[in-house]
């Protein structure tokens, strides 16, 4: 719906970005398996599919779960 905002997330680390983000053991979760919990401070909820992970949130905090991805995706960011 128009009150979601929907992120991809893929590449050979996409787990370790998601994982700085969220209490999920991202090993454990199947494909098509979703997961409603929070990234950061937000509702967000995960799911596999494919080679990657999609994201879903609200649309008034995307700006925030972008920021926040975008973070989480620097090296260095474990910090």
């Amino acid at each position: 719906s128009d009150a979601r905002a929907v992120f991809r997330v893929e590449g050979a680390k996409a787990d370790q970005v998601l994982a700085k983000l969220s209490p999920v053991d991202f090993a454990t979760l199947g494909p098509n398996e979703l997961r409603r919990t929070r990234a950061a401070q937000v509702a967000a909820a995960f799911w596999k599919d494919g080679d990657g992970y999609t994201l879903v949130c609200f649309r008034s905090v995307a700006t925030y779960v972008m920021g926040l991805l975008t973070h989480s995706a620097m090296p260095g960011s474990e910090f």
